[in-house]
């Protein structure tokens, strides 16, 4: 009996496993992004804006990763600074890569992308799996 409730508590989403998925997620998203930002043929969505739609969904994601890899404190002015520092170091890196270039309109889509994850808060608080970042 009780092997039989181990195998099924095997495939429940706790919040330890939730916060761990997100700290491997966060690594590899921002090891993914690191290597778009200095190849010669990034991901190119091909429409007008398109550069600026990427970093807006990027940094979307990674302050939500970021928040829910460390879900002890909220998503304010330290996770924030932290994900702008790594977006200042794209660009730094960019401007030294002849065939990128470093564009302040960038950091301006990186904020943007922070902020709608900050704005989309209080839905997220409603998705079942989601909500476990919340609950203590």
């Amino acid at each position: 009996m009780f092997k039989i409730y181990n195998r099924m508590k095997m495939g429940v989403m706790t919040r330890s496993r939730l916060i761990s998925v997100a700290k491997v997620l966060l690594l590899v998203s921002v090891g993914f992004i690191m290597y778009e930002a200095v190849v010669s043929h990034p991901i190119n969505p091909h429409v007008e804006g398109g550069d600026k739609i990427l970093h807006f969904l990027a940094f979307y994601v990674l302050a939500m990763l970021a928040d829910f890899s460390f879900p002890d404190s909220r998503f304010g002015i330290t996770k924030m600074a932290m994900l702008m520092g790594f977006g200042m170091l794209i660009e730094y890196e960019q401007s030294f890569i002849p065939w990128r270039r470093s564009d302040l309109m960038d950091l301006v889509a990186d904020a943007a992308g922070m902020f709608a994850y900050l704005l989309t808060i209080p839905i997220l608080l409603h998705i079942p799996l989601l909500k476990l970042r919340w609950n203590r």
